[in-house]
């Protein structure tokens, strides 16, 4: 029996969603339709699909919005600008 260390967006392989998070070859909670992302525990079943690897096609172009993690310091409005991007705002009816 192969075994499978695929990491990253797959097709859901429980047909829920467009796509799930797959790491070291294990569906996890993180899954995604068209652009956005939520959790949603892992269903208990069995799959009734083979998770098939996707390749984003968002990805900027030579690692364009990677930050290394070693890198020390970051501008200030570069650091405010991501935190900006982060937060999500929730509106009551």
């Amino acid at each position: 029996m192969a075994i499978t260390m695929t990491e990253g967006w797959c097709t859901d392989p429980f047909e829920l969603h467009e796509a799930r998070w797959i790491s070291a070859g294990t569906p996890t909670k993180l899954v995604r339709d068209g652009a956005v992302e939520a959790y949603e525990a892992v269903p208990t079943r069995a799959t009734t699909a083979p998770a098939i690897p996707l390749h984003d096609r968002t990805a900027a172009a030579h690692g364009a919005d990677l930050l290394r993690s070693d890198r020390a310091v970051r501008d200030q409005r570069s650091a405010m600008n991501r935190a900006a991007s982060l937060i999500l705002v929730h509106t009551c009816d």
